[in-house]
């Protein structure tokens, strides 16, 4: 699995952007992002082949990026009840 750091960053790349932004930011913006390039919403051949791999990268960020969320969510939730 990527580490945090270099994944954030993978995903900052992607999306075009810099500086601090929440989780809850970067999962939207690139669900947003994923769905803009799915290669169904161009009609250009070329322009659809360009866009399945953009978003086939943006789908694994996503999808690595909410299974790092969920565990990190997860884990604190197992804190807070061991705390208990």
């Amino acid at each position: 699995m990527i580490m945090e750091e270099d994944l954030i960053e993978n995903i900052k790349e992607a999306l075009g952007v810099s500086g601090s932004y929440t989780d809850v930011q970067l999962l939207e913006s690139l669900r947003k992002a994923r769905n803009n390039s799915h290669p169904d919403n161009f009609h250009d051949i070329e322009t659809q082949r360009k866009k399945e791999e953009e978003f086939k990268t943006l789908s694994v960020l996503y999808e690595s990026f909410r299974k790092y969320i969920e565990k990190r969510f997860e884990e604190n939730d197992s804190k807070k009840k061991k705390k208990k």
